[in-house]
């Protein structure tokens, strides 16, 4: 119902005569979503939920903590000015924080763009704003359904593609589907799913619930790895992110705690394959995520000889660690596969490597 409000209201007050400036929008502002984390040196609380999207219109929008907001935003080389502000008119307890934002963004002059930070310059101070991670290339597992914990063994997942398609878990079947972002706003075409029984009716209900609320969805928010899916009646599912590993590439910088030699490589191609160098020779393979949990299958490899000393004797094990493997972790541009009695591969983000065999 809120999104719904917002629309009604923004879409009313421009018709009504919100002046149209001349502006070029900026192609370093336009597409990424940013959440305020500071106002004039005060971190905000963590419930304070403000944000901020430029789109290539000359039109800026967000959630200003309590209601949703539009503006009309000009740019002219690192001069901004955001004008027309209107808003919804709903009261939360975080309005204080709504009021001194909206009057904050009247009185901006300037930006500065800097690692993924966006800082906006205010009569009121600087306006401190960090870049949200964006749908395409994540994958998400349920935790909530419309307020209510996710039960069952198999989790409930949903995953976006650079594509435009997603696919997912409902807990009995498979689902795939195709989606659009418009700014916050977020829709799914029909769901297509396979067609399987749960074995339980708690089963049956959570999985038709979250289909449901997957096909009327209108907005979407991402605040501390949790991905929030608003339908257009108010309901709300919580994801939280999961570990997406395609399209990722890897260089090994050590084995069980010894420096590599050589370039030793790891590319996980898709969602299911994976492929790289041993050092001498290219492989490819299966793999399998759990959560945490990650498994190899077994690697086909070309058959060169390395002339180089040991360099042989460390691509088998290399390749008996992977068959080895139980979990993983990553972190920014590293990742750990553990491996037998909680030994370890780490590695470092790389770009694009060599396909196996």
């Amino acid at each position: 119902m809120r999104s719904i409000v917002f629309r009604l209201i923004l879409i009313g007050l421009l018709m009504l005569g919100v002046a149209a400036v001349s502006a070029q929008p900026s192609d370093d502002l336009v597409g990424t979503q940013w959440q305020l984390v500071s106002m004039a040196g005060t971190p905000l609380p963590e419930e304070a939920y403000i944000t901020l999207l430029f789109d290539d219109a000359a039109q800026a929008s967000g959630m200003g903590g309590c209601n949703g907001y539009g503006a009309t935003y000009t740019v002219d080389g690192s001069a901004l000015q955001l004008t027309d502000i209107v808003s919804t008119l709903m009261a939360c307890d975080l309005l204080d924080y709504e009021v001194a934002y909206f009057a904050a963004l009247q009185t901006v002059t300037q930006y500065e763009l800097s690692d993924g930070e966006l800082v906006l310059t205010s009569a009121d101070g600087e306006l401190v704003f960090t870049a949200l991670p964006t749908l395409p290339s994540t994958a998400w597992q349920l935790i909530w359904l419309d307020g209510a914990e996710v039960r069952g063994d198999e989790p409930l997942t949903l995953e976006f593609a650079e594509d435009g398609t997603a696919h997912g878990n409902g807990g009995c079947n498979t689902f795939n589907t195709e989606f659009t972002v418009n700014g916050d706003q977020l829709a799914f075409a029909p769901l297509m799913s396979t067609r399987r029984a749960c074995v339980d009716a708690d089963g049956n209900a959570q999985e038709n619930g979250y289909f449901t609320i997957l096909a009327a969805a209108a907005n979407y928010t991402i605040t501390d790895n949790h991905l929030t899916i608003i339908a257009n009646d108010g309901r709300m599912l919580r994801f939280e992110l999961m570990e997406n590993l395609a399209e990722t590439a890897w260089q090994l910088e050590s084995l069980d705690g010894t420096a590599v030699s050589g370039t030793v490589t790891l590319e996980f191609t898709d969602e299911a394959r994976v492929a790289g160098s041993g050092g001498c020779n290219q492989f490819s393979g299966s793999y399998t995520v759990d959560d945490q949990a990650i498994s190899f299958g077994e690697l086909v490899t070309t058959e060169r000889a390395c002339t180089e000393t040991g360099l042989m004797e460390q691509e088998a094990l290399f390749y008996a660690a992977l068959s080895a493997a139980t979990g993983f972790e990553q972190a920014d541009d590293q990742i750990i596969i553990t491996y037998g009695d909680d030994q370890q591969l780490i590695f470092s983000a790389a770009s694009t490597i060599s396909t196996g065999p």
